[in-house]
């Protein structure tokens, strides 16, 4: 994803990402947002991402990777529901959670009235 959003490769062995320099997504129809926290480093197979969810939205069903991926999920603010194989896990502000994305998944803020955000660690392996 940080690629499509045009992340450049940072072979420096030292790397801050400035606020204003975040790479970031908003889906104009969900209001969901992303920001690429991680630097470039396309051959580590490591991406460091932070997540906001209006409140109500979700982010749509999303695919499983080519490769074998796991996320990391640590919620910072409000409510999400990670639906993985159809199984809803419900987390709260402080709760994390881990699982290999093996089919399809989604993510959810079923509260209506308060945003969430969430931090998410992505591991592609070879």
């Amino acid at each position: 994803m940080s690629e499509l959003l045009g992340a450049k490769i940072d072979q420096a062995a030292v790397a801050v990402i400035r606020t204003s320099e975040r790479l970031s997504y908003r889906d104009p129809e969900t209001g969901f947002e992303r920001w690429v926290l991680s630097p470039a480093h396309v051959d580590n197979g490591i991406e460091v991402v932070l997540h906001r969810i209006p409140p109500g939205r979700s982010t749509g069903v999303l695919p499983p990777y080519a490769v074998p991926t796991e996320k990391y999920i640590a919620v910072s603010e409000g409510n999400l529901t990670v639906y993985v194989d159809e199984r809803p896990y419900v987390l709260k502000a402080g709760d994390s959670m881990y699982f290999e994305v093996k089919s399809p998944y989604r993510l959810d803020n079923n509260d209506g009235h308060l945003p969430c955000s969430y931090y998410m660690m992505i591991v592609r392996k070879r």
